[in-house]
C-alpha cells in the first residue's frame, strides 16, 4: 500500500512485474474505488482481498514503472504496509486486463508482453 502522492489517500498498488534488472524499475498499478467513470476491466470485491472492503477497480491508465529502490525506501521510512499477496487467479487477472483495457497505455502492453503472457502467467526465463 502506497499513499496517492496528490491526495494523501491510501490506495492499494499491485506490483506486476519483477524489477528490470537493469533498470530497476517494476510496472505497478492502482487499486481505486468504483465510480461511474473508473475502468471496469477488472472489479475487486470485498473478499478478494483484505484491503479491499468495497468494489474498486485497476486503474491501467494509470499504470506506471516505479522504482524499486524508492519503494523499498518509502517502505521503511514512510512506514507503508506491505499487504497480502493476491491470490495467483486474482493476480493472473489484473495482468490480463493489461492488455484487454482501453485504458492501457500502448507501451506499458509492449513493455508487459516482453514480461508475461496475455493470458497473465510469466514468460518463461530466457536462457
Amino acid at each position: 500500500m502506497m499513499s496517492l502522492p496528490r491526495t494523501g489517500v491510501p490506495h492499494l498498488w499491485i506490483v506486476l512485474t519483477n524489477p528490470d534488472p537493469v533498470t530497476k524499475k517494476a510496472l505497478v498499478v492502482m487499486v481505486v474505488s468504483e465510480k461511474s467513470t473508473t475502468d471496469k476491466t477488472v472489479t475487486l470485491r470485498a473478499g478478494d482481498h483484505p484491503f479491499i472492503r468495497h468494489n474498486s477497480n485497476i486503474d491501467y491508465g494509470g499504470a506506471r514503472l516505479f522504482d524499486v529502490e524508492r519503494l523499498e525506501e518509502q517502505i521503511v521510512s514512510e512506514d507503508h504496509a506491505l499487504q497480502q499477496d493476491l491470490s495467483e487467479t486474482l493476480f493472473e487477472s489484473v495482468r490480463k486486463g493489461i492488455f484487454e483495457s482501453s485504458r492501457t497505455i500502448n507501451w506499458i502492453k509492449d513493455y508487459c508482453r516482453t514480461r508475461f503472457e496475455p493470458t497473465g502467467e510469466t514468460l518463461p526465463e530466457k536462457m
